[in-house]
């Protein structure tokens, strides 16, 4: 009997306490591993946190054992982000690296462009998985007959954590270092930018002077066709459009060079706008300026980096209003006419000076009134930004009850001064046969018709207006730096 039990008591004796616990404990959490999905199915929502805690004690295990650690020097060519999961030499297995290598994705979608995971990467990954089924053999047999009767010796133990440690490893490296090369290729359309930006600056820098000349457009061009293409990646809070039209940016200078000798509430609107256009693109490009010093934190996912999709959805706003209002020159003469009458409205009514000082909801339903008296006032010069707010009016020119209005306009003008007009405005509908009192009531439909016919439009235009009466920018952009 001595004689049998002789290799049972050496095999326990090759075993500290410490080191069977330990063992024990990753049989009973290799269980519970397998129960949560194992390596057949990682979608389970508890998957994550078994696996996690499976591969913490598989760690220890290791260390307790003192397995073969295959050297991961590799590490330091990670770049800021890999490293911080990463921080040590050490083992640091994670979910996230062993869910990749059971699915053996071939293929990952970043910014709607397709990319492939090289054949390297499915090797190490097949490697990892056949070394992992003969972990899950070992210690299931463990878990049947006990460690210690298993059949299994320590040295044998601890040989195939080391041949898993050296797979994993493998694995490891070739996957961050692929995903590290999608990443650069993800954020390609930013690092252009970034490179567009720098182009026009050292010109900038070089040329000061300079300040139309066709090389300085010819770079501006390029910065906005990249921010464009980059817009069109990481906007997905706004429209994503593809293309900034530089003649824009072009003309909002030339109207800011055209306004400096001339103070009246027209060159005043036509200045706030401009300066819209000019701030939301130097605060982009304030934006590529830093973050090019920090490439590696930005999310390979564009629109997942919320300083960047700020800029973007700034950017793009700003240039559709500079598109509308600033580079169609008769729409930006008609928005000039609409605040020059509306600021005359404040000086004749100080009601109406008070709601808009208040910004009163009431001053929202004189607004619209405002601006019809202004077009009707000069409907053939008016109509190119009227009909942007009501295109089925305009579809062949007014149409015959457009018409009929612009004609009572001009009725009751040979009666009632423009100052009584604007004061109707102000005051509202009311039922009455005064000439001005009747025509106000009949305005108040058209009134609902241009608020309402599309509210998108409307509350664009509205704002802006606003926006220009109050000669300050519509919006308080933060140019410190956020990824």
């Amino acid at each position: 009997m001595a004689r049998f039990l002789r290799p049972f008591a050496e095999h326990c004796s090759s075993w500290s306490t410490s080191e069977l616990n330990t063992m024990n404990h990753l049989v009973t959490n290799h269980q519970r591993f397998l129960l949560d999905g194992g390596r057949m199915v990682v979608q389970l929502e508890t998957w994550h946190t078994s696996c996690s805690g499976f591969l913490s004690t598989l760690e220890a295990v290791s260390c307790a054992l003192s397995t073969g650690l295959t050297p991961r020097q590799y590490r330091t060519a990670f770049t800021v982000n890999y490293k911080a999961l990463f921080p040590t030499s050490s083992r640091h297995y994670r979910a996230d690296i062993f869910k990749a290598s059971i699915e053996q994705c071939p293929t990952m979608w970043v910014n709607g462009d397709k990319f492939e995971f090289g054949i390297g990467v499915h090797k190490f990954a097949q490697q990892l998985q056949s070394q992992w089924a003969n972990l899950d053999f070992m210690l299931e047999n463990c878990h049947h007959h006990g460690v210690l009767a298993s059949g299994h010796s320590r040295s044998e133990i601890s040989n195939v954590l080391a041949a898993v440690d050296a797979a994993w490893a493998g694995f490891e490296r070739s996957y961050i270092l692929e995903l590290m090369h999608i990443e650069d290729q993800a954020r390609s359309w930013l690092v252009q930018a970034i490179k567009c930006e720098e182009e026009l600056a050292h010109y900038e820098t070089q040329y000061r002077r300079d300040v139309s000349g066709v090389k300085r457009r010819e770079l501006q061009q390029k910065l906005m066709y990249s921010l464009g293409k980059l817009n069109s990646v990481a906007n997905d809070q706004g429209k994503g459009r593809d293309s900034f039209d530089v003649e824009v940016l072009h003309r909002a200078n030339a109207v800011l060079q055209g306004c400096d000798l001339d103070k009246t509430f027209a060159s005043e609107t036509a200045k706030v706008l401009a300066e819209e256009v000019l701030d939301s693109f130097k605060a982009s490009r304030k934006y590529l300026q830093e973050v090019s010093t920090c490439l590696e934190c930005v999310d390979p996912h564009l629109c997942k980096n919320a300083g960047l999709v700020n800029r973007m959805v700034d950017l793009e706003e700003s240039w559709e209003l500079g598109t509308l209002y600033v580079q169609r020159k008769m729409t930006l003469d008609t928005l000039c006419k609409w605040v020059s009458h509306i600021k005359f409205a404040q000086e004749v009514s100080p009601r109406f000076a008070a709601m808009c000082d208040n910004c009163d909801a009431e001053m929202f339903m004189v607004l619209p009134r405002m601006i019809w008296l202004s077009f009707l006032k000069d409907s053939c010069a008016q109509g190119e930004l009227m009909s942007s707010l009501l295109p089925e009016r305009f579809s062949t020119g007014m149409d015959k009850d457009l018409q009929n209005l612009v004609g009572s306009f001009l009725e009751v003008s040979r009666e009632v001064s423009w100052e009584e007009l604007i004061l109707k405005a102000v005051s509202g509908p009311v039922d009455s046969a005064n000439a001005a009192n009747a025509f106000i009531l009949k305005l108040e439909k058209w009134s609902m018709e241009l608020q309402r016919s599309s509210p998108k439009d409307w509350n664009q235009c509205s704002s802006v207006v606003v926006q220009c009466l109050n000669g300050g920018h519509q919006k308080q952009r933060r140019i410190g730096f956020n990824v």
